[in-house]
């Protein structure tokens, strides 16, 4: 009853906080004092529009899929509400669960949490991959009132405990979008069967499609669809510049933008395609004496940190990072975004400009556009429903136009003879330039074909230039001849002034009346067409819609080429007892195994059954925990919802009398009173246990000695 009124009396002052507070402020949402507590005391005055908009709706128990800008306030959007919902510390286990897609992300929600939850008293733990599993084993046992995780290492940890999530009551997908694109669709099901079907669910994204058929399965029921900021995707007060240049000039560019940033002390990130130009271009920089870090997924989880820590205390200023930096990463006080690598969807390079112009600050991306790069350009411009302008030689740069220009040859020129001594005195450059030079561009092979074909090519050319000579020939005779019958019509065309005075005086008359009939029957052939032209407009119905560019742009990507392949591929099913039973029978050589085995569309994988009927790899069960569990000497706490079955130890078994209820209470079997005793011992215990052990060996010592007295004495009298 205390508890029922505890609620009430929170709920009457929420109520009463919305009424009473000042509008547009966080007064007016009526959190709990805590919460606002931790508002205040990280700075944030007023609630952004995705605050401002999402809030109130998770407080009311809403699903809500929320799609907004880089830099917007996403993520204080979820994590206020969750611990208002959330209140005060509980030890029954998990109510909040929290899925990100990468490490960096989740380890920046985490500290979110802990800065706004402060006064609250919730328990907060983070399970990312890369971090001692069995200290996370540990954390589960602590029953933390939030998990935030990565879904890899989150489902690694829930088959290999065996965890219950039945306590969730909140699950919110950060870069939602992400997560169902980068193949987390096992992870992601075979988690959510664990948890309640009446949980609340969030999806938060910078870019997220109007339809939400792609998030299905996500569990969302009746969900509140919130996209701010739809038409402008990027900050206003970012600026976007986009350079031209040839592929070679690309690295020489880059460098004499970072050697100004640097000068300048502007925190500036690149953006690479892959790990190995990562690794390239900050051997470069090194070599240049430019101080920098660098991030990629596979780099050790160590490292990733120390280089993170490096750039965000300004121990150097240029950070070569893939598109793991992409996604949610907050690197404070940000000045510049350089592409390398122009992404190739248009929404990845709104997360890479996000990272710049956050929070009212302003920011600059440049990009480095190749000629093979030209569409992609084409397709972020589509999407951000901007003009394509070009720059001239007499523009000036302005911050709030954006503008297309080329590189000037100079810069290139002033680098090229450091790139050449440093490949010609340095091995390891040496050797990544031999990989890429490997590769045929395809400038270099149209050279080639143009070396074994000059005699013909000159051949083609010379015909072509004879046609070229008769044409324009024939073309002169024919303007002359036309010229020549044009002065002939001219001369017979000649009349008398008195001839035309006549003609005119007989005809004047009768020439108004026809143009006043023209005139008319032209005015209702206007109307008529434009009726026909409103018609079409109003019964006309698009081929695509007008948003159609952006929502092409925000749809999600099916990654898994199988299931890709897999809507290409015609079957055709034999027609016959014989080809049927041919096709059914295929067979393929192992070489492992040195003999022919059936074939299977999946690979196969030894896989083990969940108690929910989700087939999944059997690393995901090592038996790990059960060994770490022994080393511990603790056993996992068994839940509330468990304590009716067979697994509780605290209830005592109905004995004969109890069944026939002649003795024992009519309410079927009483629990035993008092507390639950620890497993773990205390010094007293086991100094206790110790002594018993000793008497116990030093009595089984003194029967063996009597043994032996005993058998002694009967050999010596027999």
């Amino acid at each position: 009853m205390e508890s029922e009124g505890e609620e009430d009396f929170s709920q009457w002052r929420s109520e009463q906080n919305r009424k009473q507070k000042k509008a547009g402020g966080w007064q007016n949402m009526g959190l709990d004092h805590t919460v606002f507590k931790g508002i205040e005391r990280k700075g944030y005055r007023q609630p952004t529009p995705i605050q401002r908009k999402t809030i109130p709706c998770v407080l009311d128990g809403k699903d809500v899929v929320a799609m907004s800008r880089t830099g917007s306030g996403k993520t204080a959007a979820f994590v206020i509400p969750m611990l208002h919902k959330l209140k005060r510390r509980e030890t029954a286990g998990i109510r909040a669960l929290l899925v990100s897609p990468t490490r960096e992300l989740a380890l920046q929600t985490f500290k979110v949490v802990k800065e706004l939850g402060k006064f609250t008293g919730l328990r907060c733990a983070v399970l990312v991959g890369g971090d001692l599993i069995e200290e996370q084993f540990a954390a589960i046992h602590e029953n933390p009132d939030i998990l935030i995780a990565t879904p890899g290492r989150l489902l690694h940890v829930v088959v290999e405990m065996n965890l219950r999530l039945s306590r969730v009551q909140l699950v919110v997908f950060d870069e939602a979008d992400r997560l169902f694109e980068m193949g987390f669709q096992d992870q992601l099901i075979e988690t959510l069967k664990r948890i309640p079907e009446g949980r609340q669910t969030l999806l938060f994204s910078a870019t997220l499609p109007k339809l939400l058929v792609d998030f299905a399965k996500a569990g969302l029921s009746d969900p509140m669809l919130i996209r701010l900021d739809v038409d402008e995707k990027i900050s206003d007060k970012l600026s976007m510049v986009f350079l031209l240049c040839r592929c070679d000039q690309k690295l020489a560019v880059l460098l004499s933008l970072c050697r100004q940033m640097d000068r300048e002390r502007k925190q500036t990130l690149v953006f690479c395609a892959t790990m190995k130009h990562v690794e390239y271009v900050a051997g470069i920089l090194n070599r240049a004496g430019v101080s920098n870090a660098f991030i990629y997924s596979q780099l050790d989880a160590a490292a990733r940190k120390q280089n993170m820590q490096r750039f965000a205390e300004r121990k150097c200023n240029i950070l070569v990072v893939t598109d793991v930096a992409a996604r949610g990463v907050d690197i404070p006080l940000l000045d510049t975004v350089i592409n390398l690598h122009f992404p190739s969807k248009s929404k990845l390079f709104v997360h890479r400009a996000g990272r710049v112009a956050r929070a009212g600050r302003s920011g600059t991306a440049i990009s480095l556009i190749a000629s093979d790069e030209l569409p992609y350009m084409t397709d972020l411009f589509l999407f951000l429903s901007k003009p394509i302008i070009f720059s001239r030689d007499d523009d000036k740069y302005q911050e709030n136009v954006t503008l297309i220009g080329r590189v000037p040859e100079s810069i290139t020129n002033l680098e090229a003879d450091f790139f050449t001594s440093i490949h010609d005195s340095d091995a390891e450059m040496t050797i990544f330039e031999l990989n890429v030079a490997t590769k045929a561009e395809p400038a270099a092979v149209m050279k080639a074909k143009r070396r074994e074909h000059e005699s013909r090519i000159r051949q083609v050319a010379e015909e072509k230039a004879k046609q070229k000579e008769d044409i324009e020939k024939d073309r002169k005779e024919a303007a002359q001849e036309s010229n020549m019958k044009k002065r002939a019509e001219t001369m017979l065309q000649q009349a008398d002034e008195k001839d035309i005075e006549e003609a005119f005086a007989v005809t004047v008359g009768s020439g108004k009346k026809r143009k006043a009939k023209a005139s008319n029957a032209e005015k209702k052939l206007n109307s008529r067409e434009e009726m026909k032209k409103r018609d079409k407009e109003f019964h006309f119905v698009p081929y695509a819609s007008s948003d159609y560019q952006s929502e092409k742009q925000l749809a999600l990507q099916k990654t898994d080429f199988a299931k890709q392949a897999e809507g290409a591929v015609v079957d055709l099913i034999a027609d016959e007892e014989d080809g049927l039973r041919k096709q059914n029978n295929v067979r393929r050589w192992d070489r492992k195994k040195k003999k022919f085995v059936g074939t299977s569309e999946e690979e196969q994988v030894k896989k083990i059954r969940t108690e929910e009927g989700t087939w999944l790899p059997a690393t995901y069960k090592t038996g790990i925990y059960e060994e770490w569990k022994e080393k511990q000497k603790i056993a996992m706490r068994k839940e509330e919802d468990e304590e009716g079955e067979a697994a509780n130890w605290n209830v005592k078994r109905k004995g004969k009398w109890n069944r026939f209820g002649k003795k024992g209470s009519a309410n079927g079997p009483q629990q035993q009173q008092g507390p639950r005793h620890s497993e773990l011992k205390n010094k007293f215990q086991i100094l206790k246990e110790r002594r018993k052990k000793e008497k116990l060996q030093t009595y089984m010592q003194h029967r063996r000695k009597e043994n032996l007295k005993m058998v002694s004495f009967k050999r010596f009298f027999s």
